[in-house]
C-alpha cells in the first residue's frame, strides 16, 4: 500500500501530535510515502518562515528527504475534483461536522 500524506498529516508527524500518527508514520517504509507538490510547496513556505511556529528548518528537510513527491498536474486535479466532492458528502453522511 502506498500513502499520500497531505500538509495536515505531514504537521501531525513534524510535531509528534498525536504521538500515534508519528509512530505510524515511523513503522511504514520510505518507498510507501510520498507527498505532492503541493504539500512540498507549503512544507518548504514552513522551513523558510521560523516564526510560523513549525518545526526548524532541518527537522523539515530530514522529513522532506524520506517521501517521494509526486507532481500534481492537470490529470490528477482533474481526478481529484469530482472525487473530493463524492468523499466529502460520504464523510458528512458519517460525521456531520466535517
Amino acid at each position: 500500500m502506498r500513502y499520500m500524506l497531505d500538509t495536515n498529516i505531514c504537521s501531525y508527524i513534524l510535531k509528534n501530535r498525536p504521538l500515534s500518527v508519528k509512530t505510524r508514520f515511523d513503522q511504514v517504509r520510505a518507498s510507501a510515502l510520498a507527498i505532492s507538490t503541493v504539500v512540498l510547496a507549503e512544507l518548504l513556505l514552513w522551513r523558510s518562515t521560523p516564526s510560523q511556529g513549525h518545526c526548524h528548518s532541518k527537522e523539515i528537510g530530514d522529513f522532506i528527504s524520506r517521501l517521494d513527491v509526486i507532481p500534481w498536474d492537470e490529470k490528477r486535479q482533474t481526478i481529484m475534483g469530482p472525487f473530493g466532492q463524492r468523499w466529502r458528502k460520504a464523510a458528512h453522511q458519517s460525521a456531520p461536522w466535517i
